[in-house]
C-alpha cells in the first residue's frame, strides 16, 4: 500500500514534486510518533478535560497517577482541576458540591501527607489553605441550601448528610497542624478536630474511616507523651481495622496498608517507650502488611516510614549493619519519589535527614571496628 502510493507519486508528478508529496504525507506521521509521547498526550488530555469539565476523567487521571506513586502528577491534575470556581448556580447543586470538595480534600492531603507543595512552601500551611476551602465550600453550600438561620434538626440533618467530606475535611485540618506543629501550642485544636471528625464517622458507621481518627488520636497522645492512651488509641484502631471484612483484591489491600499503619504507629510508639523488641515485632508486622497492600511497594513513602522506624529501633538495639540496611532501603524509595519532583519539595528533607542518619552509622561502626 505504502510502496503503490510513493510509484504514484513519482510518476504522476516526477521525482521532485512526488518525493515532495511522499514526505509531505508521512512527515505528520512521523512527528506525531517521535514527539507525541504518552507524557504529552497525558497533558494534552489533561488540558482538554480540564478546558470542557470532564470531572470523571480528571479523577480517573489522579488515581491512575496516584497508585502508581505518581504524587506531583496526582497533585498536577487536582490543582488544575481546582481552577475552575463554583459559580453560585453551581453551589446551589449538591453534586458539583461534593465532587469540588472531594477533590480539595484528596489535594490536601497530597500537600500534609506527601509534601506536594513548591520548594520553600510550608505543607502545613498549603494544606490548611486548601481544607479550609472545603469546609467554606460546604458551608456557601448550606447557606444556599437552608438559609442563613435554619432550625438545629434541617442543620443536623445536613451535617449527616455531608459526614463523609466534612470528616476528611476535619481529619486533614488535624493532621497538618500534628505532623508539622513542633510545640503543643495547637493541640486543644487538633483534638476538637480529630473528635469532631469522629463524631461524624460514628453518626454514618464508617468503621474504616473511624479508625484512622482512632490512630491520629494516638498520634497525639504520642506527641503528648501519654503513652498509655496513646497504645489504647492505636490500638483500638488496629482492632477496628481487622474486623473490616474485606471480599475483593482492591478491599483487601486497602485493609493491609490499614493495618500497617498502625504496626508502624505501634512500632514507633514502642520505641519511643524503649521495648525494643515489642516495636521490632511490629514493625515486622507492618513489613509484611505493606508488601500484601502495595504493588508498587518498592517506592511507596509508607514502606519507607516502616523501614526507617525498622533502622532506628536496630540503632538502639545497637545492631548497627541492620540499622544500615534499613536506611538504605528509606534512600532507595525516597530517591525514586524525589526523581519525580519537578522542583515540589515532597521528601527531600526526609532525605536529608536519613543521610545523616547513615552517616552517623557508618562513622560508629568505624570506631567500633578501631
Amino acid at each position: 500500500m505504502v510502496m503503490h502510493l510513493i510509484r504514484t507519486y513519482l510518476v504522476g508528478y516526477g521525482m521532485y514534486y512526488g518525493g515532495l508529496l511522499t514526505v509531505l504525507t508521512y512527515l505528520p506521521t512521523h512527528l506525531m510518533t517521535t514527539f507525541l509521547t504518552p507524557k504529552v498526550l497525558q497533558t494534552f488530555s489533561l488540558a482538554h478535560a480540564v478546558a470542557m469539565r470532564h470531572t470523571d476523567v480528571l479523577m480517573n487521571m489522579e488515581r491512575e497517577a496516584e497508585e502508581a506513586g505518581d504524587y506531583v502528577g496526582a497533585g498536577q491534575v487536582l490543582e488544575m482541576a481546582m481552577s475552575n470556581k463554583l459559580s453560585e448556580e453551581e453551589l446551589k447543586d449538591p453534586e458539583e458540591v461534593k465532587t469540588k470538595v472531594a477533590n480539595l480534600n484528596k489535594l490536601g492531603e497530597l500537600k500534609w501527607r506527601y509534601r506536594v507543595v513548591e520548594q520553600g512552601q510550608d505543607p502545613r500551611e498549603e494544606a490548611i489553605k486548601v481544607l479550609t476551602e472545603s469546609t467554606d465550600t460546604i458551608t456557601k453550600h448550606r447557606e444556599h441550601m437552608l438559609g442563613k438561620d435554619p432550625t438545629q434538626q434541617r442543620s443536623l440533618e445536613f451535617e449527616k448528610t455531608w459526614a463523609i467530606e466534612l470528616s476528611e475535611a476535619s481529619q486533614g485540618l488535624a493532621l497538618a497542624r500534628l505532623i508539622f506543629n513542633p510545640d503543643r501550642s495547637e493541640d486543644d485544636e487538633i483534638e476538637r478536630l480529630l473528635m469532631y471528625a469522629i463524631e461524624l464517622r460514628t453518626a454514618i458507621k464508617a468503621s474504616y474511616k473511624i479508625a484512622d481518627s482512632l490512630n491520629s488520636m494516638g498520634s497525639l497522645r504520642q506527641k503528648q507523651k501519654a503513652y498509655d492512651q496513646a497504645e489504647q488509641f492505636y490500638t483500638k484502631s488496629l482492632k477496628v481495622r481487622e474486623k473490616v471484612r474485606a471480599s475483593e483484591d482492591k478491599e483487601l489491600k486497602e485493609k493491609m496498608q490499614a493495618l500497617a499503619q498502625s504496626y508502624v504507629s505501634l512500632g514507633n510508639l514502642k520505641l519511643d517507650m524503649k521495648q525494643y523488641k515489642e516495636a521490632l515485632a511490629h514493625l515486622e508486622n507492618a513489613k509484611k502488611s505493606y508488601i500484601e497492600g502495595f504493588e508498587q511497594r518498592e517506592k511507596h513513602p509508607k514502606v519507607a516510614w516502616a523501614f526507617e522506624a525498622m533502622g532506628n529501633v536496630y540503632r538502639k538495639m545497637g545492631d548497627l549493619r541492620k540499622a544500615a540496611e534499613m536506611m538504605e532501603e528509606v534512600i532507595l524509595i525516597r530517591g525514586a519519589l524525589m526523581e519525580g519532583a519537578e522542583g515540589k519539595q515532597l521528601f527531600a528533607k526526609e532525605m536529608e535527614k536519613t543521610q545523616r542518619a547513615i552517616e552517623e552509622i557508618k562513622s560508629r561502626r568505624a570506631e567500633i571496628a578501631k
